[in-house]
């Protein structure tokens, strides 16, 4: 199953699948001029404070996160990668990018759909060399 196809069964993720190129397309180097300061992406807010709110970052500074991230991990084409987040936060960019920039594989999975076995399953089988998580943060009453 293509990334893509797999994005999409998930239901905090939408991604578009491509059936082919126009041939007539050039395979060359279209030469596209693209401002560092355009917009890569956005972002959603949690909505902790109403409405979740859209930040939109730019090439720069995805380009300049995701070598931060590639460096500090030192992910290369070796490299076997979980992405467990939503598609609309942070935390899927880097794993996304971090991934197709370096060459590594990117394993998908919804925890909450498919549980946490799902998970230590997936670790095992996949030979998953860098795994990122944050734990979800608990409310303790008195």
């Amino acid at each position: 199953m293509y990334l893509s196809q797999k994005l999409s069964i998930r239901r905090d993720c939408h991604a578009s699948i491509l059936n082919g190129v126009d041939p007539s397309v050039s395979s060359e180097n279209l030469a596209l001029t693209i401002s560092p300061d355009a917009y890569a992406n956005i972002l959603y807010t949690s909505g902790s404070t109403g409405l979740p709110k859209g930040v939109g970052q730019t090439n720069r500074n995805l380009l300049h996160d995701i070598r931060h991230y590639t460096n500090t991990l030192a992910i290369s084409s070796a490299d076997r990668m979980t992405l467990l987040y939503s598609c609309s936060v942070h935390g899927s960019v880097r794993g996304v990018f971090g991934a197709l920039l370096n060459g590594a594989s990117l394993y998908p999975l919804s925890i909450r759909e498919e549980g946490l076995d799902s998970l230590k399953d997936l670790l095992i089988k996949e030979e998953i060399s860098i795994y990122h998580s944050v734990r979800q943060s608990s409310v303790i009453s008195p």
